[in-house]
């Protein structure tokens, strides 16, 4: 599997927790689709702990969730791991500078 989208499902914070924690089952994605799912600074904290799993990712899309400044400083903490990133979508997400 290399591109999952799991846009428009209202996964949540929970959802998102539960996502990336099956990171270590989908070290083959490179792009990942996560828009319009009410994902907000918890659901980013999940991140940082289990993004490494994804060495080949190019794509991360989380536009239209409700991160915020926080949530995009907690997403930026795991970009030492995302080495292939190419690609950060975070449109409509209510940042502002800090983020």
């Amino acid at each position: 599997l290399k591109d999952l989208d799991l846009s428009y499902n209202e996964l949540s914070n929970d959802g998102c927790i539960l996502i990336t924690e099956a990171f270590h089952k989908m070290s083959s994605i490179e792009r990942l689709t996560l828009r319009y799912n009410n994902i907000s600074v918890s659901g980013a904290k999940s991140f940082p702990a289990h993004v490494g799993y994804l060495t080949c990712l190019k794509h991360l899309d989380l536009g239209y969730n409700k991160l915020s400044d926080d949530g995009c400083i907690a997403i930026a903490e795991g970009f030492h791991c995302m080495r292939s990133l190419e690609r950060l979508g975070l449109s409509s997400n209510g940042i502002s500078d800090r983020g």
